[in-house]
């Protein structure tokens, strides 16, 4: 996995594997992925855009790689096409959500090969304008300066409810909970 273990994203990326009976191997970088022993066997990716752009412009994406993981910034449509003309690869998923929302809170699927309802090609329309859809434990809402919900597509401030959301943050130099 490429998170470092202090960040939340590292719990969400090894708990995924886990769950689904994984093997989860830690590297020390992208540009050491492919020197892993295992490196034939990797069938998942999860990764900010970054690193994953450093594997494809080395061609050093594991043969076997079937499911991407990414987010944490914006995802680039020619990434997403390159990742997509990966015969091996059969989804690409994007996932978006501050540390307060327990890691993340909304989840996009960019690349679908086996799914009819999901993109087959890349929609360059909605790339960089959506980060997805709640996730089943998170409400979301996408308010103005002045708090009030602006239309779908508008910019706006991300507010996000429920229980994966941390309860606050000590002030500096008390123990009140803001």
């Amino acid at each position: 996995w490429f998170s470092s273990p202090s960040f939340d994203a590292c719990i969400v990326q090894m708990m995924g594997v886990f769950f689904h009976g994984g093997c989860l191997v830690p590297i020390e970088s992208a540009a050491s992925l492919r020197r892993s022993p295992w490196w034939q066997n990797f069938t998942c990716l999860g990764a900010p855009p970054g690193p994953i752009a450093h594997l494809v412009a080395g061609d050093a994406l594991p043969p076997n790689l079937q499911l991407v993981n990414t987010g944490a910034e914006t995802v680039p449509a020619p990434l997403i096409e390159a990742l997509a003309r990966q015969s091996s690869v059969q989804r690409i998923h994007n996932f978006y959500g501050p540390t307060e929302g327990g890691g993340y809170c909304t989840t996009h699927t960019l690349f679908d090969r086996a799914d009819d309802n999901a993109p087959r090609t890349v929609n360059r329309t909605w790339l960089g304008r959506t980060i997805g859809t709640a996730i089943s434990n998170a409400r979301l809402r996408v308010v103005s300066a002045f708090g009030q919900d602006v239309p779908a597509g508008w910019p706006g401030e991300l507010w996000i409810a429920g229980p994966l959301v941390a309860r606050g943050y000590l002030k500096p130099g008390s123990a009140e909970v803001v």
